[in-house]
């Protein structure tokens, strides 16, 4: 990817981050909190033209990353079957056409080298 700058290639590692972030259920309140963080700061360094984007996806990765909070997930322990139901809820909260938009806008803008 010659030409590309590393500030894109952050941008573009932010829906990787997010993949794996609802893969493994961010189990503990510190993976909610740092993916909170993360996203959060993205948006906030998001050029004018895509920075509405970021700022969707931030706001329900801070959704997502809140309603594991209120969770008991520890790693290396199987949820219960109520957190289970709570943690597909939180997850089908932010798959909304709004969140699928600003992703498919970011992936546009990174893929054209993170230029409009």
């Amino acid at each position: 990817m010659s030409g590309v700058s590393a500030r894109c290639l952050d941008f573009a590692s932010s829906a990787s981050k997010l993949g794996q972030a609802l893969a493994s259920g961010a189990s503990t309140s510190q993976n909610a909190d740092n993916l909170k963080t993360y996203f959060n700061a993205l948006a906030g360094k998001a050029p004018s033209d895509i920075k509405a984007s970021f700022q969707v996806l931030a706001d329900a990765v801070s959704k997502y990353a809140d309603a594991i909070k209120k969770l008991d997930l520890k790693p290396g322990k199987t949820p219960s079957a109520a957190d289970v139901q709570k943690l597909q809820a939180s997850i089908a909260s932010i798959s909304t056409p709004k969140v699928t938009a600003a992703s498919n806008k970011i992936q546009a803008w990174v893929k054209a080298g993170c230029h409009s």
